[in-house]
This record gives C-alpha cells, structure tokens and sequence, in this order.
C-alpha cells in the first residue's frame, strides 16, 4: 500500500512548480527583463502554453480562431477545466476569457523574458507582481 502511495507522490510532484519569483515589473525591467512583442508572444503560445503559478499548474489548448481549453492542476489535487476564447494583442498581450468551474477569469497579460523565464505580469503596470512562469 505505501509503495501506490509513494508512486503516487513521485509522479504527481513535478506537476506543481515553484511559480513565479516574487518580482515586480519594475524589478523584471531593472533586472534587464525584455517584454515579448506580438510576434514573440504568438511564437511562444503556438497550440499549447504550460505555465506555473504558486499554486498550480495551467494548460492552456489554444485553437485557430481563438478557441480555448484549459486545465488547472492545484496543488491540493484539485484539478478544473474551462473554455473560453483567447487572442494576443495588438501590444504583444496574451488575453483570455476563460470560464472556470468556480467562476469567470478574463484577463490580458504582458510576458518578459528574464535570463532563461519568460515570466507573465498581471498588468502593464511597473507595480505588477508576475503571476506565471512558463514551463520548459
């Protein structure tokens, strides 16, 4: 029994990342961070977009004509799906409409690349704290 437990362990653990760094934007650009331009973005993003939170992991299934499906894995074993929509904007943004089983997220991230991260800000603005990284 304690060998499917341990099994177990060993193969849900490197579902869960350590997340983001706590950095502000200010922080990424004094630290030489780059911001991805449209094109970088749509590079990046391709069909399928794995980032780490603090908490979870998220798979993001991006379709032609903007389609969405995404999975988020918790650390606590929660696991939910949603659909939605996404695009990248005109200013290189990754933006989604995605709505989760406990309730709607829209949002349009910037994303800097940092040494070897490429790191997702909640905003444009200097004060934002990175809410993803983007999983090798």
């Amino acid at each position: 029994m304690w060998r499917k437990r341990l099994t177990w362990l060993v193969a849900a653990f490197p579902l869960i990342g350590a997340g983001p760094p706590d950095m502000s934007l200010a922080d990424a650009r004094t630290r030489g961070g780059q911001r991805l331009d449209r094109e970088q973005m749509q590079k990046l993003v391709g069909d399928r977009l794995v980032v780490e939170r603090a908490d979870a992991v998220l798979e993001f299934r991006l379709a032609a004509g903007g389609r969405l499906n995404a999975t988020a894995t918790y650390s606590n074993g929660y696991r939910g799906d949603g659909a939605g929509t996404w695009r990248v904007s005109d200013d290189g943004r990754l933006c989604a409409d995605i709505a989760w089983p406990r309730g709607p997220e829209s949002f349009c991230r910037p994303a800097f690349r940092l040494g070897e991260d490429v790191l997702f800000f909640r905003n444009g603005d200097d004060a934002a704290r990175a809410v993803y990284r983007v999983r090798r």
